[in-house]
């Protein structure tokens, strides 16, 4: 009976102690730049605290080593891909500078691995990118079927597209086009050297009509005819009224 009882009580802690979030689960990150984060430090999601820094390395590469301890319940929301950011620590009772901040995808997923190493974001700018690239990369896994769909319509369209091109129909088309286009052409080569060939005997008759029309306008009928336009339109040529048609006038 006490053997019963041992084991049952050594159940219900372990039981309490991951319903407690007891049990942490070691993550690590690396960063391509040193960034300023004390041992300590707690790691957070959501703005709530979900463990903390165990160690701090800086390898002769250059880059920057976080070892932490994750609760595994928020061990068990991570998934690849997942990054942090060193930021300022805002937690209530805050007693490190900065803290380590956990960002993840929106479709959390389980993982069996006990220790994993993520990629960190060393700046906002690289975080909101790396957002950027998680949303698309997202957006393509949500919609891989209606995607697929896309790609085979296109690929549909693209056979369907050759095959007439090579068919009888496409065939005779564009021998019509080619005859439409060689005729066209004759046409324009017909015209444009009918009219090289005109050109000089227009232009003579052009310039004889415009010294015709300069010898009419020296003329003296035209000069005549100038004269007695100007008598017609002058303001004297116009003649007052009489008294006895003002008296008649409503």
């Amino acid at each position: 009976m006490w053997k019963n009882t041992r084991i049952t009580v050594l159940v219900a802690v372990i039981l309490v102690l991951q319903g407690c979030g007891a049990i942490r689960v070691p993550v690590l990150f690396t960063f391509d730049e040193p960034r300023e984060l004390e041992v300590g430090a707690p790691v957070v999601y959501n703005n709530q605290p979900v463990g903390e820094v165990k160690s701090v390395d800086y390898p002769a590469t250059g880059n920057m080593r976080v070892q932490t301890r994750i609760s595994r319940e928020m061990h068990q929301k991570m998934n690849r891909p997942c990054t942090a950011l060193v930021e300022d620590n805002k937690l209530p009772e805050a007693k490190t500078k900065n803290c380590l901040t956990i960002y993840l995808v929106e479709n959390a997923a389980a993982l069996p691995e006990s220790i994993m190493e993520v990629q960190g974001c060393d700046s906002r700018a690289e975080l909101m990118l790396w957002k950027a690239n998680q949303t698309a990369q997202q957006f393509l896994t949500d919609h891989e079927e209606e995607i697929e769909k896309v790609k085979q319509a296109a690929r549909d369209a693209v056979r369907q597209i050759e095959e007439f091109a090579q068919s009888d129909d496409m065939k005779q088309f564009t021998q019509k086009l080619q005859d439409l286009s060689e005729e066209t052409g004759k046409q324009a080569r017909e015209s444009y050297e009918e009219l090289k060939q005109r050109w000089p005997d227009f232009a003579q008759r052009m310039e004889e009509i415009y010294k015709r029309m300069d010898e009419l306008g020296r003329s003296e009928e035209a000069q005549r005819l100038r004269d007695s336009l100007t008598r017609l339109l002058s303001p004297k040529a116009i003649p007052e009224p009489t008294k006895e048609a003002e008296e008649r006038r409503i």
